[in-house]
């Protein structure tokens, strides 16, 4: 019989050094944001949003958005009501309103059965309405 004296961290590695980096953990984003990596690397699932001011409702359709940069610039090339739609994108998502500054109803909701604008952070179908939505991708 042999006596041998080795801890489990010996044998089995069970304890190791401290993971030191420099990364991130907490990115922003920007226009070139790759759609597949939002939601924590869920990804953006493809699909059309609407905007409605309580009468119209114009439809997006952004199935062919690979970036944020797509996303922003397919909505500004929208009015809703006479009215165009300002997207900011701040360092943790979207924010959108009606480029005047003004006031009223600005809804966005999917379309049909889609996701796009859930995953996205900006469906406010379940408010009474919104000036500007938030956008919390990462």
């Amino acid at each position: 019989m042999l006596s041998s004296n080795v801890t489990a961290d010996d044998a089995f590695g069970a304890i190791s050094e401290k993971v030191l980096g420099t990364v991130d953990l907490n990115p922003s984003i920007d226009l070139d944001t790759p759609l597949s990596v939002l939601n924590r690397g869920d990804g953006v699932r493809r699909g059309a949003i609407s905007f409605s001011n309580g009468i119209e409702t114009v439809e997006v359709d952004l199935s062919n958005a690979h970036n944020l940069a797509d996303v922003v610039e397919q909505i500004e090339a929208r009015q809703l009501g006479g009215r165009e739609i300002d997207v900011v994108l701040s360092p943790n998502g979207l924010q959108i309103a009606y480029a005047d500054g003004g006031i009223g109803l600005l809804r966005i909701e999917e379309v049909g059965s889609g996701n796009m604008a859930a995953d996205l952070g900006i469906n406010n179908s379940g408010s009474p309405g919104s000036l500007r939505r938030s956008l919390a991708v990462i």
